[in-house]
């Protein structure tokens, strides 16, 4: 009989993070771990749409670093290479001004559980002074998806045309065995 280990390679941790800081983690190997945001804090206590929600990465294998606004709790979770066809591709893609969505080639052979995780996301998009209209959250809060060879990003309104800007949308790309 063969033994199966755990799924997990160390015990999750759970930290909060505040924008433009750093949180400290016990080591863990990040070609197989992954970062799932479980819930925000805005520093945005106005009303407005804040574009900036927050992005968080790994910065080194004992730390996490946050860009945006606010703060927001992460699980990290480091899993058993031996589950894994592949090491965990981390990474971001960019809605540019003036679209709704883009569509960006991974590079990787991928077996039929592969699966993309979202890591937060940042823009630069604002409200039009000219009209005047307020920014939306259509215009920056972003749909992540993986199809085939492609991770695609989508938001559901383009941004206004005085009031450009991108869409940084984190991620995580796994491929199960």
């Amino acid at each position: 009989m063969t033994y199966l280990p755990s799924i997990y390679k160390s015990t999750p941790q759970q930290v909060t993070i505040t924008a433009g800081g750093t949180a400290a983690i016990a080591a863990v190997d990040t070609n197989y771990s992954r970062l799932t945001l479980l819930g925000f804090q805005s520093s945005n206590a106005g009303g407005v749409v804040d574009p900036n929600q927050i992005r968080v990465s790994f910065n080194s294998t004992t730390q996490l670093v946050a860009s945006g606004q606010g703060s927001v709790y992460v699980l990290v979770e480091e899993f058993n290479p031996l589950f894994f066809r592949q090491a965990f591709q981390h990474g971001t893609v960019t809605i540019p001004s003036g679209a709704t969505s883009v569509t960006t080639p991974h590079g990787l052979t991928l077996g039929s559980k592969a699966c993309v995780a979202w890591r937060g996301s940042l823009s630069g998009r604002g409200n039009s002074p000219s009209v005047p209209l307020n920014l939306t959250e259509a215009q920056v809060r972003p749909r992540l998806q993986l199809s085939g060879a492609n991770i695609i990003a989508t938001v559901g309104q383009v941004d206004y045309f005085d009031g450009t800007g991108t869409v940084v949308v984190g991620y995580t790309l796994m491929d199960p065995r």
